[in-house]
C-alpha cells in the first residue's frame, strides 16, 4: 500500500515554496524521571531526573513544522541575550530554520515552557508539571521596529506569511498590521493562529483557531455545535477572513468557507500527547495551500500530520514521510486492518504493559500465507495477551531471499496478516534483523519458528531480547509446509496440464 499520487505530488511541490513565520519564539524543555513516592517535607512527588531534552516551542515549532514539510521556513520574533537563546536558534538552525530574522532584545529573558513527565513501574510516562517562564511584556520601542523592519525585508522573497499570536508578547498591534500590509503588498497567502484578541482577528485568507479559540474571538461559549458554527460563520463575515479552519481535536476540522461550510474529519487513535498538535496543524494546511491543495484538500493534509503527532509524546515535528506513512496507515486501518507505525506501537505497547498486559512479538516475511502460517501465529498468539507481528518490508525480503521474492507486495501481505484473530499488531520494518524493534517495543515474550535453537538464533537479537528480560519462545514448523513448497507446486502445475 502507497501514499496516493496526489498527496505525494503535493509534498513535492511544497519544495520551492518559502513561508516566513512571525510570533512568540519559545524553548520547550521536556525533564523526564523516575517517580520515587511523596515527599517527607509536603504531599508532592519526588522525581528523579533521568532525562533532559529541548524542543522548539510556538512559532518556532511551526516554522519547523514547515521545514520537515518540505517548504523553506524563516522565523522573526524576539529572544533575550541569555543561553536559552542560543540554544533555541541553534536547534533552529538544525532543523532547517533560517533564523536571520531572529531580534535580540537586551535584559529580556527567551521564552520558555518546562514540563515534568514521570514514570513509575505501574503507569506509563505522564506529565506532572509545566512551569512557564513569566510573560513577557510589550517588546521595547526599538525592538519593535526592528522586528517590523525583518518583516518588510523578509516580505518580497516569501510565498506566505504565517501569524502566531500567543502570550509571549511579539505579536503587537504594529507587528500585526506590518504582516498584513506586507502580505497585501506582495500578494502572498496570509495565515493567522491566534491565542485569542479578537482585534487581530481580522483580514486573514486563513484563521486557524482551536474551538476554545474561536469562541473567545467572538465572545461566545464554544459547548455546542451550533455555538462553533456560529463563531466560525462570524469569523468570516464580520472579521472579514477569507476562510476559517476550527480544529476540533478527535473531530477534525470544521471549514468555514464564504461559499458555505464544510466539515472533515479525522481518524480516532489513542492520543498520547496533544503538546504541539496545533502547531503542526497550522504547518500542514499553509504548506498544503501554498502547493496548490484547495481547503478541503488541505484541512485533509493537516489532519494526517495531527493524526501523527497527537500519537507521539512532547513537541512534534511531522516531516513529509511521516504524513505519507500517516495515510498508508490510516487505510488500513479503515479498512479494519491492524498495521502501526513502530513509534507508535511502541507507546501501545508501553501502555498496555502498564495494565498488565503481556506482549507477545514476532516477526518474518509471511510471503503467500499458508495453513504452517495459520497455526504457528496462533501458538505464538497464546503466549501472550497480545500479539505483534513485525512484517519484512519488500526491500528487506528481497535482500534476505533474493531477487524474485516476496511474491506478495507488503500491504497484500499485511492485509492478510490483519485479518487473522490471533495478530494484534502489525507493523513493517526494513532491517533484517530485529535488535532495534526488540528495543523500542520491549515485547515480554519473543516467538522464533521454523527449525530456531537459541544457539542458531542471531545473536546479537539473543543479547538484546536477554538484556530486556524478554522471554525467547521457538515453536516448531508444520512439516511439509513452507512457501517455498507451494512456489514449487505452482511451478509444477505450470508446466503440466493443470490450469492455474
Amino acid at each position: 500500500m502507497k501514499p496516493t499520487q496526489e498527496l505525494s505530488a503535493l509534498l513535492a511541490a511544497a519544495k520551492s515554496k518559502r513561508v516566513l513565520v512571525i510570533g512568540d519564539l519559545y524553548l520547550d524543555v521536556y525533564v523526564s524521571g523516575e517517580l520515587l513516592g511523596l515527599s517527607p517535607e509536603a504531599p508532592v512527588p519526588v522525581v528523579e531526573s533521568r532525562s533532559r531534552k529541548v524542543a522548539p516551542g510556538v512559532a518556532c515549532n511551526v516554522a519547523a513544522g514547515i521545514a520537515a514539510l518540505g517548504a523553506t521556513a524563516q522565523i522573526v520574533g524576539v529572544v533575550g541575550d541569555d543561553a536559552d537563546a542560543e540554544t533555541l536558534k541553534a536547534l533552529c538552525r538544525q532543523l532547517g530554520v533560517d533564523t536571520d530574522g531572529v531580534v535580540v532584545q537586551a535584559g529580556r529573558a527567551t521564552n520558555q515552557h518546562t514540563r515534568i513527565t514521570v514514570r513509575d513501574a505501574h503507569m506509563p510516562e505522564r506529565p506532572v508539571l509545566r512551569i512557564d517562564s513569566p510573560r513577557s511584556p510589550a517588546p521595547a520601542a526599538e525592538t519593535e521596529a526592528a522586528v517590523i523592519a525583518r518583516i518588510q525585508a523578509l516580505a518580497p522573497t516569501v510565498d506566505a506569511i504565517v501569524v502566531i499570536e500567543s502570550v509571549g508578547g511579539i505579536a503587537t498591534s504594529a507587528v500585526i498590521d506590518a504582516a498584513q500590509r506586507a502580505a497585501r503588498a506582495h500578494d502572498i497567502l496570509l495565515v493567522g493562529d491566534l491565542f485569542g484578541q479578537a482585534q487581530f482577528a481580522y483580514g486573514y485568507d486563513l484563521l486557524l483557531p482551536n474551538e476554545r479559540e474561536a469562541g473567545n474571538l467572538v465572545g461566545v461559549r464554544p459547548d455546542t455545535d451550533s455555538a462553533i458554527d456560529d463563531a466560525g460563520n462570524r469569523l468570516v463575515t464580520e472579521y472579514n477572513n477569507n476562510a476559517v479552519a476550527v480544529t476540533r481535536g478527535p473531530k477534525g476540522i470544521t471549514l468555514y468557507l464564504r461559499q458555505g461550510r464544510i466539515h472533515v474529519p479525522t481518524q480516532e487513535r489513542e492520543v498520547f500527547d496533544v503538546t504541539g498538535a496545533g502547531d503542526t496543524v497550522t504547518a500542514a494546511f499553509t504548506v498544503a495551500l501554498l502547493a496548490g491543495a484547495d481547503h478541503h484538500r488541505a484541512a485533509q493534509l493537516a489532519n494526517l500530520a495531527a493524526y501523527v503527532a497527537v500519537g507521539r509524546s512532547g513537541t512534534a515535528i511531522v516531516t513529509a514521510d511521516d504524513v505519507q506513512h500517516a495515510e498508508v496507515e490510516i487505510s488500513s486501518v479503515q479498512k479494519g486492518g491492524k498495521l502501526r507505525s513502530r513509534e507508535e506501537l511502541a507507546r501501545i505497547v508501553q501502555a498496555a504493559k502498564a495494565q498488565g498486559k503481556k506482549i507477545a512479538f514476532t516477526n518474518g516475511c509471511f510471503d503467500l500465507i499458508h495453513p504452517g502460517h495459520v497455526t504457528y501465529l496462533r501458538q505464538a498468539a497464546e503466549l501472550g495477551d497480545a500479539l505483534i507481528v513485525a512484517l519484512n518490508s519488500d526491500s528487506s525480503v528481497q535482500s534476505l531471499k533474493g531477487p524474485t521474492r516476496p511474491i506478495l507486495k507488503q500491504d497484500e501481505r499485511a492485509m492478510i496478516l490483519s485479518a487473522l484473530e490471533s495478530v494484534t499488531w502489525i507493523t513493517i520494518f526494513d532491517e533484517q534483523r530485529v535488535t532495534g524493534l526488540l528495543e523500542e517495543l520491549k515485547p515480554d515474550v519473543w516467538v522464533k519458528g521454523g527449525d530456531y535453537t537459541l544457539d542458531s538464533l542471531d545473536q546479537g537479537e539473543r543479547r538484546m531480547a536477554d538484556s530486556l528480560g524478554c522471554q525467547i519462545a521457538l515453536i516448531p514448523p508444520i512439516e511439509g509446509v513452507s512457501t517455498t513448497d507451494i512456489v514449487h507446486r505452482i511451478a509444477e502445475a505450470r508446466g503440466g496440464t493443470q490450469s492455474l
